[in-house]
């Protein structure tokens, strides 16, 4: 009856009151009831209020321990199981951020239970490199599980950096296993970003073992295309003699195109080169001009 007669300024108090209640299953009971009308009457003020609980008092206080019952609690029961809509979803993001910090299994767990599609890609996508630091194998099964194109883009560069945090010849090879281009592009970033900070060198040479692979494959990728509709070199040139001026200044070969997955590796470059620079300058130097 309280809940139900409780000033919308009011709910705050009220919620801090009920978290201090001592019985356990009384306490979860009443939160939820709150947690349930407070987010249906109001969303951007219940938003606030765990947005204060989390950032304010911090994911390890117990007034978050506490609450956390209710806020899981009273958005399983709102969503459904459904496609959410709207700022619902920062409700989602709230709990698994709350379990990625204290149960990272439980984050897996609960996500898979409770969220579907592009939700569930997305807390995925977060889940997935905060597992690296204990479980890479389990990280990396996360990650393959995202269907959805831009969590897996937001995830690849993440989980680089924190699987070479913990083990780079896993992150190296687990970058270089992925099929789709800009995701291994990405996730190599990830990966010699983390490892240029204590060894710009060694991310040098794997960023250059790295380009000179992908630049092959699309140098072999560009040759089938050719065969393939029967075009030959002088296709590439407007005129018979301007195809007949590059051979004679540069001879048969053809310069070919960088492959466009180095675009995504640009930032990564410019670490390692910095990194360099303020130990060998000339390594740096050597570096940008490679």
């Amino acid at each position: 009856e309280r809940i139900r007669n409780t000033l919308a300024t009011q709910r705050d108090a009220l919620m801090r009151e009920i978290l201090a209640i001592a019985d356990e299953d009384l306490r979860n009971e009443m939160a939820t009831a709150l947690a349930a009308t407070w987010m249906e009457d109001d969303l951007d003020s219940y938003l606030a209020f765990v947005d204060e609980l989390m950032v304010g008092e911090g994911l390890a206080s117990e007034s978050m321990k506490r609450f956390s019952v209710a806020l899981m609690r009273s958005f399983e029961e709102a969503s459904g199981k459904a496609a959410l809509k709207g700022k619902i979803r920062y409700v989602a993001e709230a709990i698994v951020t709350y379990l990625i910090a204290s149960d990272i299994h439980r984050a897996e767990s609960w996500a898979k239970e409770h969220l579907v599609m592009l939700d569930l890609d997305m807390a995925l996508a977060r889940i997935a490199p905060s597992m690296a630091a204990t479980d890479a194998d389990k990280a990396i099964e996360i990650f393959a599980g995202i269907k959805s194109v831009s969590p897996r883009l937001t995830a690849a560069p993440e989980m680089g950096a924190a699987l070479a945090k913990v083990n780079p010849e896993t992150a190296i090879a687990w970058a270089r296993s992925i099929t789709t281009n800009s995701e291994r592009a990405m996730a190599m970033g990830g990966v010699v970003n983390t490892i240029s900070a204590s060894n710009p060198a060694q991310a040098a040479a794997i960023l250059k073992d790295f380009l000179e692979k992908i630049q092959s494959e699309y140098a072999a990728l560009r040759e089938k295309d050719r065969q393939q509709v029967g075009a030959k070199p002088a296709d590439e040139f407007e005129t018979p003699e301007l195809y007949a001026e590059y051979l004679e200044s540069n001879g048969y070969a053809l310069m070919q195109p960088d492959t466009p997955e180095a675009d995504y590796l640009l930032k990564a470059g410019g670490r390692i080169g910095f990194g360099l620079a303020k130990t060998h300058p000339l390594a740096a130097i050597a570096w940008a001009e490679s």
